[in-house]
């Protein structure tokens, strides 16, 4: 959905706080907190009814997506229909909560945990901080997006919370999370101690303090800097994760480090696949705050022939040339594009005039590269197209963010994938001979 709302909205950015995205997001965060705790479940006995509570969280989130989505009680680029099912599909996501309490009271008894957390600097304490953290965002971000619709029917006016209400409130909570993200793994189940702890995150945190004091010593004074410092101290700490792994199943078996890696999988496939899904995260964390926080933005109406300057790049516009296909009307430029003296690419942002709608279409040219895109959009025109207007953006590391969600994907996958089964074989004794 981020990449799509990039490519084809020509804003510039990939996430606006729409209300549907918002609809989208909320199963995946409660979703998210269950993955987590009900590994506590597992191991430890424990939390079972707030597990129960977070199933059904995700599944009532998930309607209720729809029900933003197809009622039309809001407004959104995203939105699909409108319908008079609105209070039809309200009712339903009631009936539903009404059975859940009924059926999570009448299995209560059953759900009585096994065990009693036993330190606050357990893997069991980190995973609970871990749910409330996620359970935090969730309902920042569900009070955020129904805000709106509760405004219109106490005051009659309909009032909506943009994005800076959004960033604001749930920016600090994600890094907390992203911080916990480093801690957990370390962490031991059951009676955990502070010291063991704060050496098992020395080394990780002086390497995050060593790239902070780099980045401050090469000029960049913006909480950006904390946060990439907060991305290495995380990577740290998995990597090491994975050297420890490695060093061990060498010392037992004298395997190379290519087939100690490929062993940690074979040995402990949800344990590291879970770590890969975490590495996926902070690529996109980094691709996320280098965006948001160093991005270029210029606006600049100029005639063919003319140059515009953004950032390290020069933009000649050559001109505009206006064509008919079968289904729409095309208005497309070419900008010749320079950097260091040099030409480098060409880009064509256009329009495009669908005859069977009232609305044009933007279609956005895009240089990619691993550091940076230099995103440009038509915006307008006079007659003839001899002066137009051109947005340009310089957005850092955003591919990073599509990127870091293929590695997501691959732990997920990783993760996931069944363990091969286990066949059971007869044993075969001599007649007359009592099996042991």
């Amino acid at each position: 959905g981020g990449a799509w709302a990039y490519m084809e909205l020509g804003w510039g950015g990939y996430w606006g706080w729409d209300p549907v995205e918002n609809a989208s997001f909320l199963p995946w965060l409660a979703g998210t907190a269950f993955v987590h705790s009900v590994m506590i479940q597992e191991r430890r006995g424990m939390l079972k009814v707030w597990n129960m509570v977070l199933v059904g969280l995700f599944f009532g989130l998930a309607i209720f997506g729809t029900f933003l989505t197809r009622s039309g009680v809001i407004s959104s680029v995203h939105s699909f229909a409108q319908s008079p099912l609105g209070p039809y599909f309200l009712g339903f996501i009631t009936a539903l909560l009404l059975a859940f309490l009924w059926l999570l009271v009448a299995r209560w008894d059953d759900l009585k945990a096994q065990n009693q957390l036993e330190s606050t600097v357990s893997r069991e304490a980190s995973f609970l901080l871990n749910n409330l953290l996620f359970l935090a965002i969730t309902f920042t971000v569900f009070w955020g997006t129904i805000f709106p619709m509760i405004s219109e029917v106490v005051v009659g006016d309909k009032i909506t919370v943009g994005p800076p209400f959004f960033n604001q409130t749930t920016a600090p909570v994600f890094a907390a999370l992203i911080i916990l993200m480093g801690i957990g793994p370390v962490t031991s189940w059951g009676r955990a101690t502070v010291g063991k702890l704060v050496r098992n995150l020395a080394a990780p945190f002086i390497a995050s303090g060593v790239i902070v004091a780099a980045l401050f010593a090469l000029g960049l004074r913006s909480m950006a800097v904390f946060g990439f410092g907060m991305v290495i101290f995380v990577l740290s700490v998995h990597l090491l994760e994975y050297y420890h792994g490695m060093r061990v199943y060498r010392s037992a078996t004298g395997a190379n480090w290519l087939s100690s890696f490929g062993a940690l999988f074979r040995r402990n496939r949800r344990r590291y696949g879970g770590y890969v899904v975490h590495l996926g995260i902070l690529v996109i964390t980094a691709g996320i705050i280098a965006s948001h926080s160093f991005q270029v933005e210029h606006q600049e109406t100029v005639s063919p022939g003319q140059t515009m300057q953004v950032g390290a790049y020069s933009l000649t516009y050559q001109g505009m040339r206006q064509f008919a296909l079968p289904d729409r009307d095309v208005a497309e430029t070419t900008m010749r594009v320079s950097q260091n003296g040099r030409e480098i690419d060409v880009l064509t942002p256009s329009r495009d005039f669908f005859r069977n709608s009232d609305q044009p279409q933007t279609e956005v040219a895009i240089r990619r590269t691993l550091t940076e895109d230099l995103y440009v959009v038509l915006g307008g025109w006079d007659e003839g197209g001899t002066t137009a207007t051109f947005k340009v953006y310089v957005n850092p590391l955003v591919n990073w963010i599509w990127l870091g969600g293929l590695v997501v994907v691959l732990g997920i996958l990783t993760a996931a994938w069944p363990e091969a089964r286990k066949q059971t074989v007869p044993a075969r004794v001599q007649e007359g001979v009592a099996a042991k």
